[in-house]
């Protein structure tokens, strides 16, 4: 009887140890970071690998457009504010964190109705599982000396505190403890850190938000830019982006080495921007539509999309504000091939690109085990390092379905015969290999 009311107190502790010391189970696992196993992927919030497929026009999407959205992209590019002051601070789709008074933007008061709605964004994207990059300086537009600079807000006229704009790597460094009341450069530095300060304050823990630090901005110095990344980085441990445009923020030969940027885009609205070069920088690269405000064809996006993927990077759509968005057959595409991926379970972060393997189109592989080509031929496949019956699906991106499948026998090179003059998606996999969805690092 002493040994059985032992064994109920023993087990009583225990049960409360292990109520004490388990994890405590938050609205999220984790953040979008960089995938360790394979750092030209991010990681979703779970830690499982992502292919970017995003479409926006740098708006932040109601949540009726992002319905639209659901399931169709993973990604979508924003600017987190506009600083043209003829634009309203309170609009949904940019807005700015500073009122207007008397026609001049006040930093020393925040416009709570902007915070809002970039919560309400963030949070509306979170819940229908697509990341949001938020694009911070956009130099090209509506900072001074951008298309639109002359209206901004960061001009002295405009501002009650009398701040003007300037790219000042060395202010940015020099005032470590900025005051709102010091010199022109430190009183400038003071409103950047402020305005960041705050944005950090309010994103860092949602898991879907990732920080793009320029918008083809080929003004300020890599030092400039290298010190924001760093910002963000000890803020909030952010994924940073930049993007490129010919003489852009951060230039390949920085990018390929610095720890501070993980990812870039590549405004040329072609998947061949996604070169072995570029994809041997071991960092998430990025093909992106940006270069122009026109709808990409709906058929040629979806080349792009699938020509992006198997080179081993990402694709972004994009159109200007105005043009119309979203493209419903486009988006349907752009779903079609994330379904893919998730249905047939694609091991992708395993698999390198490797058109040595084949006579036609972009082949991403793992050799001996997977095989995913994209080709608009028929296509010959070398499958010299297999062994046994291999499983093929020939896939139809406009459709979504299997427009044929069979089984090959491996250790050669082998010819499969495309289905119809499109473009298809060959998928080839071992019977003997069971391809299991990524786990969390």
């Amino acid at each position: 009887m002493r040994k059985i009311r032992l064994n109920i107190i023993l087990s009583f502790f225990l049960l409360i140890f292990s109520l004490c010391f388990l994890p405590l189970k938050s609205e999220a696992a984790g953040k979008v970071a960089v995938y360790g196993p394979n750092p030209h992927y991010l990681q979703d919030a779970a830690g499982n690998p992502v292919v970017i497929v995003g479409f926006g026009n740098k708006e932040k999407s109601p949540s009726s457009i992002l319905d639209q959205l659901q399931g169709k992209i993973s990604y979508q590019r924003v600017n987190v504010a506009l600083w043209n002051r003829l634009e309203d601070p309170n609009a949904y789709k940019f807005g700015r964190p500073w009122p207007m008074v008397n026609g001049k933007a006040d930093m020393d008061t925040w416009n709570e109705t902007y915070w809002i709605n970039l919560r309400n964004y963030i949070e509306n994207a979170r819940d229908r599982g697509i990341i949001v990059c938020l694009t911070i300086w956009d130099g090209h537009s509506d900072l001074p000396g951008g298309r639109n600079g002359a209206d901004s807000v960061w001009n002295v006229q405009y501002n009650v505190q009398g701040v003007q704009w300037v790219y000042n790597a060395n202010a940015l460094t020099a005032f470590q403890n900025p005051q709102s009341t010091g010199g022109s450069f430190e009183k400038l530095v003071y409103y950047q850190r402020h305005w960041i300060d705050r944005l950090i304050r309010e994103i860092k823990n949602y898991p879907n938000v990732l920080i793009e630090l320029n918008n083809e901005n080929a003004v300020a110095s890599e030092d400039w830019w290298l010190f924001w990344a760093q910002y963000f980085k000890k803020g909030g441990d952010f994924v940073i982006a930049v993007n490129y445009e010919p003489g852009g923020a951060i230039s390949d030969t920085t990018f390929s080495i610095t720890p501070l940027v993980d990812m870039k885009s590549y405004h040329g609205r072609i998947d061949r921007d996604i070169t072995t070069t570029r994809y041997n920088y071991n960092k998430v690269i990025v093909a992106d539509a940006d270069n122009t405000c026109s709808n990409l064809d709906a058929n040629r996006a979806r080349g792009m999309a699938w020509g992006s993927f198997v080179r081993g990077g990402h694709w972004n759509d994009f159109v200007c504000p105005g043009t119309m968005f979203p493209d419903a057959t486009k988006i349907g595409y752009y779903g079609k091939l994330l379904s893919f991926v998730k249905t047939r379970n694609i091991p992708f972060w395993q698999m390198t690109p490797n058109n040595g393997l084949v006579s036609s189109g972009f082949a991403l592989a793992k050799t001996g085990a997977y095989y995913l080509v994209y080709t608009q031929t028929s296509v010959n496949v070398d499958l010299s390092d297999t062994t046994g019956i291999l499983n093929y699906e020939w896939y139809d991106p406009r459709t979504g379905n299997a427009a044929s499948s069979g089984q090959v026998q491996g250790g050669a090179t082998r010819s499969f015969t495309i289905p119809s003059q499109n473009d298809y998606v060959l998928w080839i996999t071992s019977s003997a290999i069971e391809t299991l969805p990524p786990a969390s690092p």
